[in-house]
Parts: C-alpha cells; sequence; structure tokens
C-alpha cells in the first residue's frame, strides 16, 4: 500500500510542477501584451457599424498619456477626441466615418502601434444582409416588387 501512496504522490507532485509552467508563460504573455496600444470599438462590433459614429477605446500600455501618442482616423489626428475613465484607459466617439473601411490608428512615441479596422453602414441599412432590392411599392396593405 505505501508503494502506491508514494507513486501516487510523485504523479501529484509532477502534474503541480507542470500546471506552474503554463502559468509563468501566460505571465511573460501578458507582459508582452501591454508594450502596444490595444484598439477596440466598444459600441458594436468594428465590422457593423452603422451611421458614422463608434465609440472607441484605447488601452495605452504604462504611464502614457495620449498626449504622448498620436491616435487618428483616416490618417486624421483625432487625440483631442478621448477622455480617460481610468488610467491608461481612454475612450473617444469618433464621428464623420464614411461608408465603407474606415481605420482607427494609434502610434507611441516609441513608433509601435495598433490598427483598427472600422467597416462603417448606412443608417438605413444593409449591415449583415445583402444589398437592398429597389424600388418597392406597396398596394393596399400588400407589397409588390417591380
Amino acid at each position: 500500500m505505501g508503494g502506491r501512496w508514494k507513486a501516487f504522490a510523485l504523479v501529484l507532485a509532477l502534474v503541480a510542477g507542470l500546471s506552474s509552467v503554463p502559468a509563468a508563460g501566460k505571465k511573460r504573455q501578458k507582459a508582452r501584451a501591454h508594450s502596444y496600444p490595444e484598439l477596440r470599438v466598444l459600441s458594436t462590433r468594428a465590422n457593423i457599424v452603422s451611421d458614422g459614429d463608434a465609440l472607441v477605446e484605447v488601452v495605452l500600455p504604462g504611464r502614457l498619456r495620449p498626449g504622448k501618442s498620436w491616435i487618428s482616423l483616416n490618417g486624421r489626428n483625432v487625440t483631442s477626441r478621448f477622455r480617460s475613465p481610468s488610467r491608461g484607459r481612454y475612450v473617444g466617439l469618433l464621428t464623420g466615418l464614411h461608408a465603407g473601411e474606415n481605420t482607427a490608428t494609434a502610434r507611441l512615441p516609441s513608433g509601435s502601434g495598433a490598427r483598427l479596422k472600422i467597416t462603417n453602414h448606412p443608417v438605413g441599412g444593409p449591415v449583415i444582409a445583402g444589398p437592398q432590392i429597389q424600388p418597392w411599392k406597396c398596394f393596399e396593405g400588400a407589397v409588390d416588387k417591380q
């Protein structure tokens, strides 16, 4: 019986030792994730924005402030539109998105940066489905396509 317990203890020690290896790897991976800015659309998914507006969050690494970095939309500086609700996190409303693909970019003084493609659709759609069929004519409660 003593041999089984020793084998069990050895297996348990090996499993405990192996489980700590990925944890150290995760810490290193997490540290690397904060060496560049992160961009994300908060109001919806980045590919289904509509009506030319998107609420965007920029997470800057370390103690950087947006004044020390540069946030742009389609090459136009929009850094002044961002406010900080918490340390290292900045939120801003990007307006005037043109129909189709737009590019938001965050650059750090070091030159590293991040880019986010935002696809804007008209307020009347279509956003997910295909193009709208035109023209539609209505006749006494029924819809007839001609």
